[in-house]
Parts: structure tokens; sequence; C-alpha cells
């Protein structure tokens, strides 16, 4: 290592893919002259980088790139903009809010607590659902489903795949007979992703590329099948029917491990309970039966229960 050179630890934040892949960054007299991926001394397999997160470096000495506020002085769409000091931007800012507060009320503001990176998530959530508390703004925008909204659901996926990230680790990958890619095209997009699929090929897995273009993802793949934009709830259900008519599926994983069995009220379209206990079918001896009581429950046919004709979800 030369003089004067020292080596920092950064996050990518290229192309707001939310990888958060881990930079190793050289440093020489104050610049950045170089970028690699990370040590991960405890996950060997997790190194990893793509070309977008080594361009990085150039991002941060782009001549574009703004480093300071400006305020629009022209009409809009004119390109007419003034160098201003952040005093003013903030003054600007809050003016405007308190305005537009005191004319429409505070819930008028909705603040959407995401961004085009996941850098600095935790800390930006929070102070953004914190600022709308205080605000009055009754709570921030949240994508559905997010880990952030619903704790549990990192408490369940951690019990029950050992990884909190709502699905199986990426590396999991490797351990597939059939990857199916529907709408997505990770060569380009989610490169750690595309390195384990392309390592479950090399392992003998077969690969599938469900999307209109035929982009780097399908190029790689085993079949790529171009359906028309706006088809896949058909190419979804049809694909079911015939998993279902053909007997493709794992009955017993269906009966034990989901809702399938469930029995569902035809009435109100919610599942047959009785009290806090979840009702099936039990085909032996073909009468009604609370969930876990039974090795047997129906997957299929209409059932008749106190009046009300009940199907397995």
């Amino acid at each position: 290592m030369k003089t004067g050179t020292k080596v920092f630890y950064n996050t990518c934040t290229a192309a707001g893919c939310h990888q958060l892949c881990a930079l190793k960054v050289w440093v020489e007299d104050g610049e950045i002259r170089k970028l690699e991926s990370a040590d991960y001394p405890g996950d060997p397999s997790a190194r990893s980088i793509c070309l977008k997160g080594l361009s990085n470096g150039r991002v941060v000495y782009h001549p574009d790139r703004l480093k300071y506020p400006l305020k629009r002085v022209g009409d809009r769409g004119e390109g007419k903009w003034q160098r201003i000091t952040w005093d003013e931007a903030f003054d600007a800012i809050a003016s405007k809010l308190l305005e537009v507060k005191e004319k429409y009320g505070p819930e008028s503001v909705k603040v959407i607590a995401a961004s085009s990176s996941h850098v600095g998530m935790l800390m930006g959530r929070l102070m953004a659902a914190r600022f709308a508390n205080v605000w009055g703004a009754g709570g921030t925008f949240e994508p559905r489903s997010h880990w952030l909204a619903d704790m549990r659901i990192p408490a369940a996926s951690l019990l029950a795949l050992g990884d909190s990230g709502q699905s199986h680790r990426l590396q999991d990958l490797i351990h597939s007979k059939l990857v199916i890619l529907w709408g997505g095209n990770p060569a380009e997009t989610y490169f750690p992703e595309m390195r384990f699929i392309l390592d479950a090929r090399d392992r003998g897995a077969k690969i599938v590329v469900i999307g209109p273009l035929f982009d780097a993802t399908a190029a790689k793949a085993d079949q790529w099948v171009p359906i028309r934009p706006a088809t896949d709830g058909a190419l979804a259900l049809a694909m079911i029917h015939v998993i279902i008519e053909e007997g493709l599926y794992d009955a017993d994983f269906v009966m034990r491990h989901t809702v399938g069995p469930f029995l569902v009220r035809s009435d109100s379209r919610l599942f047959l309970r009785e009290g806090e206990a979840y009702r099936v079918w039990d085909l032996n001896p073909n009468a009604i039966s609370a969930v876990g009581t039974t090795s047997s429950p129906a997957l299929f046919s209409s059932f008749f229960v106190d009046g009300i004709t009940c199907k397995p979800a």
C-alpha cells in the first residue's frame, strides 16, 4: 500500500438495487482510487459486486453531481437554477410546509418512508415516521408487508426459514432443481442473485425465464417463455390448473402446512370456525373436524355444514 493510501468500508448505492453490497474503498491523497467487493470472513459466498457498484467512484466525481441546493429561478422546464445555502433551502421547505399545513391541515401532508436506495433505510424510515407523527400527518406510507411494518413477519421467517429476510437466503438457490424467473432480469438488476442462479445451473438446475423480452437473463436460460404483456395471470391459472388436474402437487405438504384443507363458507367467503378453531372435513370418518386433529383432511369437493355449503380453500 502506497504512503498516504487508506482503506475504507462503505455500502454500495448504485442504481438503487437495494442489495447493499459492502465495498472496500481505496483512497489515496483524499481521492477514491479503487473499489472492490469487501471481504466476508464469516460468509465468503456473500462476497459480490457488479459493474454498477464498481462505477460508484465515477458518480462521486461526476461533473454534473449535485453538491449543494439549487433553486429554480426561471419557468418550469427552462433549466435555470440558482445556488442557495442549506439554511435558505431549509427555510424555503419549512415555510412551504407550514403554509400547506395552515391552509389544508396537517393530514394534507403525507410522508412516504422509502427511497431509491435502502442505504440508511432504518434511520431514514424511523426519522420519517417520527416527523410524520410530530407533524400530525397520521403516520407514513409503507410498502405493503414490509418488514418494518410488521415485525411478526421476520420473526416467523427466522423460525421457518432460518433467516429473517422473509425468504430463503440467495445461497439456497444452489440446491434448486428448477429456477423460474418470472418478469425479472437479475442478470442486469440483481447481480448477487444471478450469481447463485448461475451456480445452481452449473450444479444441474434448469433455468426458465418468463417474460416478453429476451433480455440478458433469458439469454442464460434453458427455456425462455415469451408471453404477451398482461397475460401473466392467464399463464399462472393455466399452470395451476394442470398442477391440480394431473396431481403434480405435494398433497401431504398441502394438507399439513397450508390452509388448503381449511373449509371456506359459501355465504361469507370466510374460513369456517368453531370458536377459535378452524374446521376441515375429515375423510375418515367423513365428518367435520378441527384443524390438526386429522391426518386425512379433504382438499376437494363440497360439504354441507349446519345448512351452509363449504369447500376446502
